[in-house]
């Protein structure tokens, strides 16, 4: 989850990104998402379902729709970074989300 923060912000600031007017907004709202998912999953206070459960989905559903960066990884190497960030993110999600149910 970390690395979708750390490839988010350096590649909506370099020069030629041409992904259209919503993509910079998509990639910060993955970042944004998974951020919080993994504050409240790694806290070490007691589990609460009706919280851990609707961030977990967020989560998934948000790395899922992460497709610009798969549309770009065969050209940038930020974008590559960036997929496959979320699709590690997104599985770990699912995992969790197995375990819990």
């Amino acid at each position: 989850m970390r690395q979708e923060s750390s490839a988010t912000d350096p590649r909506s600031r370099l020069r030629g990104w041409r992904d259209g007017p919503g993509a910079a907004p998509g990639r910060l709202d993955c970042t944004d998402v998974c951020t919080a998912t993994l504050g409240v999953v790694s806290r070490q206070t007691a589990y609460d379902a009706t919280i851990t459960r609707p961030l977990l989905e967020a989560c998934v559903a948000t790395c899922k729709s992460c497709g610009e960066c798969a549309r770009h990884a065969p050209h940038y190497e930020h974008c590559r970074v960036c997929k496959q960030a979320c699709r590690r993110c997104e599985q770990a999600c699912r995992e969790l989300l197995g375990a819990l149910k």
